[in-house]
């Protein structure tokens, strides 16, 4: 399954304790939530499932994942949070959006102003990255996204996703019971899906480049 086994001593984090605890409870289930994921992770009307995909897989990755603005009524769509780094990251899930949209100053960069507000107020010690999962479209001329503010395409979650079914298969293939987190921490490591990093990793682009000023209209006598 392409990952090193090491006799080396391995701490397991508490990402790879998270996991191991889901491994112990639903075992083998987790290759169908997975498929499922995979399934729902798609651009289209209902972004009621794509958000809810973000979470669990989210929570299949080992970190704390909630739907505040489903649960709480505000606050991002997904969060996923590690307090053990006091970091994580907001997403919202725009994957409704038709191919010739763009990302508007009300209803998608303000209300992301929102959010950051709410994330200071409710977790003020810890810092998230901000993002957009949704199509790399236009952000319109008059929105003022925040500088961090990145959009993150959906085939690179679905990316993600197939390196944890890899996991998944790999602790299934080679752990006992008593050294579940060792295993899923090499797996962790050699996919990587230690996180943050493999949010850092996705390719994104920040919001504020995709304002394309329309061009001046050519001057008459060209």
């Amino acid at each position: 399954h392409g990952v090193a086994a090491g006799g080396e001593d391995v701490q397991p984090s508490r990402q790879a304790v998270r996991i191991g605890r889901l491994w112990k409870q639903k075992g083998a289930k987790i290759t169908q939530e997975l498929k499922q994921i995979k399934n729902d992770l798609v651009y289209g009307p209902d972004t009621n499932k794509a958000e809810e995909a973000l979470r669990k897989m989210g929570e299949l990755l080992g970190v704390e994942a909630s739907r505040p603005d489903n649960d709480c009524g505000t606050g991002p769509d997904v969060l996923w949070r590690a307090p053990e780094y006091k970091n994580g990251i907001a997403l919202e899930a725009k994957t409704n959006k038709k191919d010739d949209g763009q990302y508007r100053k009300k209803d998608d960069m303000g209300q992301f102003h929102d959010h950051v507000q709410w994330l200071q107020k409710n977790y003020p010690d810890e810092t998230f990255r901000k993002a957009i999962v949704g199509k790399k479209l236009r952000v319109s001329d008059d929105a003022n996204p925040p500088q961090d503010l990145c959009v993150i395409t959906l085939d690179q979650f679905q990316n993600v996703v197939t390196r944890m079914e890899e996991l998944y298969q790999y602790v299934e293939g080679v752990s006992k019971s008593d050294d579940v987190e060792i295993c899923v921490e090499r797996g962790l490591n050699s996919l990587g899906l230690t996180f943050p990093n493999c949010v850092d990793a996705l390719e994104s682009s920040l919001a504020s480049d995709l304002k394309i000023v329309e061009p001046p209209s050519a001057s008459a006598g060209d």
